[in-house]
Order: C-alpha cells, then structure tokens, then sequence
C-alpha cells in the first residue's frame, strides 16, 4: 500500500506516527511539501520507540519540508527498516562535520536523494559509507565543488 499526503495540512511528527501505526501494510509514504513544527531533540523520550517503528514501510518522501539533518537524526531509531529515503531540498546542509551516521539506524538503508540541499563538501556525506547496504546515494543541485577519494563506499 502506499500513502501520498503531498501538500496538505500536516503539521507535525505525532500526526506522521499516528497515520502509519493505523496502516499495516503501508510501504511508501510521500509527505512532500507539508511544514512539520521543528521537533526537539528529547522527542523520543519516554515514547515507546518499538510501537513507533513500522516494519512494512520501506521507501518516505520528505521533499521540500524544511527538514535538517539534525531532526533526521532523531527520527532515525523509528527508521529502522527503511531503504528508500529521499530528502530533497530541504536543509540538509551540515551532516557528516555535525553527526555520526548511526549505522544500527540505517543498516537497510539502499538509496538516499539529497539532491538540492546546498551541501558544499564531500565531507557531508563521507558518513554515508559505513552503511553496509548504500547503493546509491543522489546528491544533484548540490553544491560540491571536489570530491577526494576516501576509502569505505563499496
């Protein structure tokens, strides 16, 4: 099943948790142009994190939603089994210089589109290659003016 809320009213990540948790079999959800209230960085405490997860939903869309990658790190243990993530131009500037990539969180992870998200270095994304199952990683309309080998992507 798949669920596509491009541009409607939603206005936060407890409406994203409620929709998904009522669809069993959902697979992809698209979220593309909705302005989510920035969450806090204590959003995951005291939440039960294990009835957050769904085990079904493998592929999200959150185009142009004004995300950072700082709240998709705390949304990150709640995506435990998804392989396609796209994020395009959004905020996603400043990743790998401000955070580890949890690899426990994205260990299924197999494509991320970052493209147009003004990403000036290499080093933003360098984290992406600890991730054992990365095939492609989509970064168009970034800002990247060298890339330097560095060892890790397969």
């Amino acid at each position: 099943m798949n669920l596509y809320l491009d541009g409607n009213l939603l206005h936060s990540w407890d409406q994203y948790f409620q929709i998904i948790k009522q669809l069993d079999f959902l697979r992809l959800i698209t979220l593309t142009g909705n302005r989510f209230a920035k969450i806090d960085e204590n959003y995951l405490e005291g939440k039960n994190i294990a009835q957050m997860i769904h085990t079904h939903l493998y592929e999200i869309v959150l185009i142009e939603m004004g995300l950072d990658w700082s709240q998709i790190m705390i949304l990150a243990p709640t995506l435990l089994y998804v392989e396609n993530l796209h994020l395009c131009r959004n905020y996603c500037s400043k990743i790998s210089s401000i955070h580890q990539i949890p690899v426990d969180h994205f260990k299924l992870l197999k494509f991320i589109n970052l493209e147009e998200n003004g990403i000036e270095s290499w080093d933003e994304v360098i984290g992406f290659s600890k991730l054992p199952n990365l095939r492609r990683l989509v970064l168009d309309k970034n800002r990247i003016k060298d890339i330097t080998y560095k060892s890790g992507f397969a």
